[in-house]
């Protein structure tokens, strides 16, 4: 008797964005969901997570896809305000509240800029924590017309390098 193994599914096109690319070859589970950054710059991100291939058993978005989306965003806008080469981050908890379903083949969007205080309560953590600090960041997750359906909650830590 031959065992042959599952076909794989067809992997993602490459992200376009420089950022989005960093993220799906550090993280090949970023690559694969087909998760791209719209637009960066310094405060602000705008990024989608593709319903293909990324539903749920009743066909809907799956949780954790919106995770990936919400997680690699948060992660984005932190770099677009820090200087990542001096500063490490890693998520320590996380918390989604769903407000309203994703409907079947419905993309996820995250829209955001950052709270204003986001690098000053960082950096006077570090400062102040001996060189580690935790930040937590609420990011809303949207349907393609801007509607709020889920909102999460990240606690990043910081530590500085060196």
């Amino acid at each position: 008797m031959s065992v042959t193994a599952a076909a794989q599914p067809t992997p993602a096109k490459p992200n376009k964005h420089p950022v989005a690319m960093m993220f799906s070859a550090s993280i090949p589970f970023v690559g694969r969901t087909g998760m791209d950054i719209i637009e960066l710059s310094p405060g602000k991100v705008k990024s989608i997570m593709p319903a293909a291939g990324n539903q749920n058993h009743v066909q809907i978005m799956y949780a954790g896809a919106l995770f990936t989306l919400a997680e690699i965003s948060g992660a984005a806008l932190i770099g677009s305000v820090l200087d990542l080469a001096q500063i490490r981050v890693v998520v320590s908890g996380m918390k989604i509240d769903y407000h309203k379903a994703f409907k079947k083949g419905e993309d996820a969007y995250v829209q955001m800029s950052a709270p204003a205080d986001l690098k000053d309560k960082i950096m006077k953590g570090l400062a102040d924590g001996g060189g580690k600090t935790a930040y937590d960041l609420e990011i809303p997750i949207s349907s393609a017309d801007g509607e709020v359906r889920a909102t999460s909650v990240f606690t990043y830590h910081f530590k500085k390098m060196g």
